[in-house]
């Protein structure tokens, strides 16, 4: 496993509504590629409905489907809150104060190498550093 699948896998441990089929979860359906929930409809005396946007083909489909068993539940992008809720877990006052710290200000020496990006807030887009620091922190 990656360091950023790790990472991943303990802030959904923390936070497993980041799964939950609704707005903004990403599925993959095996033959049509990867989709976005738009929303939810509940049907009365049925299963949910959703509508999805296959967005990463050359042009994008839209359609509206029941629950899909082929389809793989990527979750929704894990954002700076969601990381903080995996490392309140913790538990440990010094080490939550510290991680703090470090993600928002840098380290004690001015290391800003660690720090989380605000401006390209997803997991997905942090810097190797600030992965590393993650993935030292949460997995044990």
């Amino acid at each position: 496993m990656t360091n950023l699948s790790l990472v991943r896998a303990k802030v959904v441990e923390a936070n497993p509504e980041i799964m939950e089929l609704k707005f903004g979860c990403e599925v993959r359906h095996f033959l049509k590629g990867t989709a976005i929930i738009l929303a939810v409809q509940k049907l009365i005396g049925e299963s949910d409905c959703y509508d999805l946007a296959y967005y990463k083909l050359p042009d994008p489909i839209f359609e509206r489907s029941p629950f899909n068993p082929n389809w793989d539940i990527l979750g929704r992008p894990i954002r700076l809150a969601d990381v903080l809720v995996a490392i309140e877990n913790i538990k440990n006052d010094d080490v939550y104060h510290n991680a703090l710290l470090s993600l928002c200000e840098g380290d004690e020496v001015g290391n800003t190498d660690k720090l989380w990006n605000l401006r390209k807030d997803s997991l997905d887009e942090q810097s190797e550093e600030c992965i590393l620091f993650l993935k030292e922190l949460l997995v044990k």
